[in-house]
Formats: C-alpha cells, structure tokens, sequence
C-alpha cells in the first residue's frame, strides 16, 4: 500500500467516519421499528421482580430478594413519549454500533501496523468486541438492578412515592450499560495508549496502589448500595481488567523493543 500524506489520510477518515455515521442510522432505524420488544422486554425488563438479575442475586445475598419494586414510571411532556422513542433507539443504536466503530477504528489504523502487529491487533480487536458485550450485560444485568433496587427502596419519608419521569429512568439505564461497556475496554484503551507511549508498564507498577483506590472509588459511585458486597462483586472485574492491561502494555514494550533493536 502506498504511503498518503496528510490529505490522504483525512479523506480515508471521513469515509471511515461516514461509514461508522450510515451503519448508526441503519440500526436506530431497525431499533425504532422493534419498539414494543425493546421497552417491554429490555427498558421495563429490570423493573419486573422475576427479572433474571433478581432471581440469581436472591440466591446469593437476602437483600436481593424483591416482592415489589416501588417505583411508578411517568411522562411529564406532550411529545415525551414520542421524543424517547427516538431518543431510546439513538441510544441503543449506539450501543449496539460500537463494534463497528471500532472495527472502522482498526480498518484506519491497519496499514501503519507491522505484520505481527497486525495480527495481535485483530486478536486485540477481537478480544475488545467480546469486553464491551460483557460489560454492557454487566451493567444491565447485574449494575443497573443493583443500583436500582437500592435507589427505589431508599426512602426519607413514606409519604413520598416513587415517580420518576421515563426519560429520567431511561438516561440511567443507558449511561450505566454504555459506560460500563466502555469501561470493559481498558485493555485495548492500555493497548492504544502504550502504542503511542503514553502508558508505560513502569506507570502501572509504580502507581498500581492508587490505581486499585481509584477502581473502589470507581466501584462505590457506580454502585450507590451501602452493601460492600455489591462495591466488591462490580470491583473485581475491573481488578481483573486492571492486571490483564498490565500484561498487554508489557507486550507492546516489548514487542517495540524487539523492533528497534
């Protein structure tokens, strides 16, 4: 492949961009036409008290077992409903599209890799679709309920009833399962950032500790729940995701000291 200046490469990234923008749209469109799956089996999923996530958090902590979740849903606008409606399919549409974004992310950046690089790149990339499918059902499945149910269930007065708007509800679902998608791709955001010698093995061992703090910190504000059960249950996998970084920034250094030698 011959070498593009400049131009060259900012005319291969809006076609890359387009690609990424025309794909969003072919699936919010097929999204926005699905919607009665979509609110009543997905939205409305975690408000349900045989929801999944409830039924196998009963088994391990008591707290988890519901008979009923206080909360009733409301709209507050004329067009609300019809505006979430776009608003919900955009979202998901997102979500559901980051794959692709980061398969055109990787078809931009495939000609400046070397050959070994390419292919632990694609099994990078690979491995990076399978981490943003985990941790969005993380957060659905198992964040969001959490959050949820302690959220619902916590009260200043019984006099106050639980009604939040719709489109109050939905920004929280959606933000807690794209973040947390997003926050699953650390390691190939480590990869990335080692390529282009931002992030060193060195950074990481030095400042492993503090980072561990700033993974409970992160772990106790996305988790709101008093229970240090609940804090240590989302903390763990980021631990995990922690460690596996580490190992994946080495290989770059590595791999670029093979290469300059």
């Amino acid at each position: 492949m011959k070498d593009l200046n400049f131009f060259e490469h900012i005319e291969e990234l809006r076609w890359h961009i387009l690609r990424s923008v025309v794909f969003l749209l072919i699936v919010t469109l097929s999204l926005f036409f699905f919607s009665k799956f979509i609110f009543e089996d997905v939205i409305f999923g975690p408000l349900d008290v045989n929801f999944w996530s409830y039924k196998v958090l009963c088994k391990i902590a008591q707290d988890f077992c519901v008979n009923e979740i206080p909360v009733k849903l409301i709209n507050t606008e004329i067009a609300g409903q019809f505006f979430l409606h776009i608003k919900t399919a955009f979202m998901l549409g997102v979500i559901a599209s980051i794959p692709y974004f980061l398969w055109e992310i990787w078809r931009f950046i495939l000609p400046a890799l070397h050959k070994d690089e390419r292919n632990y790149a694609q099994v990078l990339l690979g491995f990076g679709f399978l981490l943003f499918l985990i941790g969005s059902s993380f957060g659905y499945f198992i964040i969001f309920p959490i959050t949820l149910l302690f959220l619902t269930g916590y009260t200043v007065s019984d006099d106050i009833v639980n009604m939040p708007n719709i489109s109050n509800y939905f920004e929280n679902l959606s933000d807690t399962v794209l973040w947390t998608g997003i926050m699953f791709e650390l390691p190939i955001i480590a990869y990335f950032l080692s390529k282009i010698g931002i992030l060193t093995t060195d950074f990481m061992h030095t400042y492993r500790k503090h980072l561990y703090i700033a993974i409970l910190i992160i772990a106790a504000a996305i988790t709101p729940s008093p229970d240090i059960f609940s804090q240590i249950m989302v903390a763990i996998p980021l631990f995990i995701l922690f460690e596996i970084s580490v190992i994946v920034v080495a290989r770059v250094q590595r791999f670029r000291g093979v290469n300059q030698s």
